[in-house]
């Protein structure tokens, strides 16, 4: 009776623990009092996005949300190659051109064993957010719409953020 007790009590545990735990999404985050238009600030996430090495992607002009394509880097070696895509969400805040940005960036590891290096083939599973790059992307926008000098597009609280 104990022996299968203390077998219980050391299986459980085992299985309850995952070694390919994703993330929670990590999202860079500032606001800006004095913006352009809507439509200039997404047309500047993309810009800022393809300044920072992803491809050209999708633009949600409504829902505030500029997505890149996805930057691949295969490899021959299994669980080597992966993928990344950066993510903008521009949300509007108290005032009339005030704003929050939001970047993100994805990273996929390809779980593929034979055929490593052909795209079609690969297995895409979810390993971490790209934090540096995420940043990169951020500095980018803000170089577009937060000029040093002149009163535009003044920035506020530059802290990073673990919202969703």
């Amino acid at each position: 009776m104990r022996a299968s007790l203390w077998l219980l009590l050391l299986v459980l545990p085992a299985g309850c623990i995952s070694p390919d735990r994703t993330e929670d999404p990590f999202w860079i985050a500032r606001e800006i009092d004095d913006g352009p238009p809507m439509r200039d600030l997404m047309h500047a996430a993309m810009l800022a996005m393809m300044r920072s090495d992803f491809p050209p992607g999708e633009l949600d002009q409504v829902g505030g949300v500029a997505t890149s394509g996805w930057d691949v880097n295969l490899s021959p070696y299994s669980e080597r190659g992966y993928r990344s895509q950066a993510i903008v969400e521009v949300e509007r805040t108290d005032g009339e051109r005030g704003y929050r940005l939001r970047s993100r960036v994805r990273i996929q590891v390809n779980k593929e064993i034979h055929k490593t290096l052909e795209e079609d083939s690969a297995k895409w599973e979810d390993r971490r957010e790209d934090r540096a790059r995420a940043e990169v992307v951020m500095r980018q926008l803000l170089i577009q719409v937060a000029p040093r000098s002149g009163s535009g597009g003044r920035l506020r609280a530059a802290q990073p953020s673990d919202a969703r």
